[in-house]
């Protein structure tokens, strides 16, 4: 991570090591963080993807203005950046060899022996998997964000909704897929390395610039109501009727015959069998993926038995949430001051 992010140093003064101001309380924690631009536009990506789903479904319907989407980006910037200056602190060596790697040793060594762990309360079931991301992210979230903001009861469960339900739970969903879990445990004990990024755009940003800078929002753009399939429409007799009145009173019904043209040279009869053959093949590779897991383990099984211990996603989820308690308390150290303690297995 150190050499892709950049920390220069206190908001403030300056300084590299400076102990008189408190960054936890910067009014601009981006100030001097930089990130790799390719990085950064994968969270922001990332962050666009949430807040069009899980909000702007309903708040498009009340209002065209912006200014509320603005500001949740500016708290999703603001909680963000807090997380990545704590996270560039830490120490990953010591981090991984005293802390991680024992925690993932003892829940294979537990499986291994055919004993049932304690599970954690978080990998029970999906409902109390939710609860205890909302717990989490309630106790996180004054440490990431301003006071005045936390205040606000409305504002704070929303944004505690969308860290808990789709960001923590989507990042444990993918921790925890048998695919990528074998995935990770053969880049971190083998010799295979990922591949590296496209040269360019090699430079770097400040951390999620262009987020809170939309010149031209999403949110002020109308919805297309007339976003209609043309085959859907030929085959339903009310809407064609429809169509060929509107064609009519704009002159252009030619349009409409010279498209049923069109379709009879180069419609069905060519494209047909083409569109079964795409649809075949994407069958195909849906099954293929769903077989990855299983057919990875029975090829290691003679080589290392361990694979076939991260094949339940509820294991799985046991150990994910076993190490992000550990790293939760790796990046917000003052939790442990107030008796919060990680659950081993």
């Amino acid at each position: 991570m150190n050499s892709e992010l950049k920390y220069e140093g206190c908001e403030t003064c300056g300084s590299k090591d400076c102990s008189r101001h408190n960054p936890d309380v910067a009014p601009e924690p981006w100030s001097g963080l930089l990130i790799h631009k390719q990085l950064d536009q994968a969270i922001e990506d990332f962050y666009n993807a949430i807040l069009d789903q899980f909000i702007n479904t309903w708040y498009s319907k009340i209002t065209l203005q912006p200014f509320f989407i603005d500001e949740l980006r500016l708290q999703l910037r603001y909680a963000s950046a807090n997380l990545l200056k704590r996270a560039l602190k830490i120490d990953y060596a010591r981090l991984i060899t005293e802390r991680l790697v024992p925690c993932a040793l003892r829940h294979h060594a537990v499986i291994s022996s055919g004993a049932k762990p304690a599970l954690h309360v978080a990998a029970c079931n999906r409902a109390a998997e939710m609860k205890y991301l909302r717990s989490l992210t309630e106790v996180l979230l004054p440490l990431v964000l301003q006071p005045n903001e936390t205040n606000n009861s409305v504002f704070r469960v929303l944004v505690r909704e969308l860290f808990a339900g789709w960001v923590l739970l989507s990042l444990t969903d993918v921790l925890a897929d048998p695919y990528i879990l074998n995935a990770l445990i053969i880049l971190a004990t083998s010799d295979e390395t990922m591949s590296e990024l496209p040269t360019t755009p090699n430079y770097k940003v400040e951390f999620l610039e262009t987020f809170t800078r939309q010149t031209e929002c999403v949110y002020t753009a109308r919805c297309r109501l007339l976003q209609l399939d043309v085959e859907t429409v030929l085959s339903q007799q009310e809407q064609l009727y429809a169509l060929m009145q509107h064609l009519k009173t704009t002159g252009h019904l030619q349009l409409l015959q010279f498209y049923k043209d069109i379709s009879l040279l180069f419609g069905k009869k060519n494209l047909g069998p083409r569109i079964d053959v795409v649809e075949q093949r994407e069958m195909a590779r849906a099954q293929l993926l769903r077989r990855v897991p299983a057919t990875f383990a029975a090829l290691n099984v003679a080589l290392n038995n361990a694979f076939d211990i991260i094949q339940s996603p509820q294991l799985n989820k046991q150990l994910v949430y076993s190490l992000l308690d550990l790293c939760v308390l790796e990046l917000f150290p003052e939790l442990q001051d107030k008796g919060v303690t990680a659950t081993n297995n």
